[in-house]
């Protein structure tokens, strides 16, 4: 358990680099059709902007996946508000964000 809290500050780097990739796949690769549940869904934010491709989609995940990775930095510096912003930009980046809510749990124990 000591070794999982100690790499845990990687999980919420690991969701908000796998948004940004996922905002980035659809930038560039993506060719735009009615989503199923079976299509690109790492998180709603990716959802959104994949079926849409609406720029505002794209900016708003940007910034959620970029919070949750300074989340992740300020977990491992030690800051205070560490916790609040993995735990927030988790909520905004869901199911992805399941990650940054494990860290939360571990970080407890």
């Amino acid at each position: 358990m000591k070794t999982l809290s100690r790499y845990s500050w990687l999980l919420p780097l690991i969701s908000g680099a796998m948004v940004i990739t996922c905002l980035i796949y659809c930038r560039l690769w993506w060719t735009p059709h009615p989503m199923t549940l079976g299509d690109v869904d790492e998180s709603i934010m990716c959802w959104m902007f994949c079926s849409t491709m609406n720029n505002f989609w794209f900016s708003l995940g940007l910034l959620f996946g970029l919070s949750s990775i300074a989340g992740g930095v300020m977990l491992r510096s030690g800051m205070k508000p560490g916790p609040i912003v993995a735990l927030t930009s988790g909520i905004l980046i869901l199911p992805i964000g399941l990650l940054n809510f494990i860290t939360l749990f571990v970080k407890v124990r």
